[in-house]
């Protein structure tokens, strides 16, 4: 995770006006020109591309499914702030740089082949 602090993320506090939800430390940046949020929640990195993905709702199901089906080991969820993949933090911890990089750039063209800039 402190690679992505010399690649150029920063750390970022989330609900910190809120009364009702604790405090939690973020990293914001850009991955291939998408705003990202990294978030630790219940052992898992999450990964959230902030983006709008409105018109997947005008796709057919089989269709997703298809494109999620072809990125094998990147799956995706819909999130409030976009969409977000995630990741044990076990496996993270293993991980070298270029193994989360290359797990991100996945991602990425899952999301062009879905067509969600």
């Amino acid at each position: 995770m402190s690679e992505l602090f010399k690649n150029g993320f920063k750390a970022s506090l989330t609900e910190k006006e809120s009364k009702w939800f604790m405090s939690k430390l973020s990293l914001v940046g850009q991955f291939d020109n998408y705003n990202m949020i990294c978030e630790v929640e219940n052992g898992r990195l999450r990964v959230i591309a902030n983006t709008n993905y409105d018109h997947l709702d005008k796709w057919d199901d089989k269709d997703i499914d298809s494109i999620q089906q072809s990125f094998r080991h990147v799956r995706f969820e819909y999130d409030g702030d976009g969409i977000a993949t995630t990741l044990k933090v076990s496996e993270v911890k293993k991980m070298t740089y270029n193994g989360l990089e290359s797990h991100l750039k996945e991602f990425i063209k899952m999301l062009k082949k879905l067509k969600i800039e």
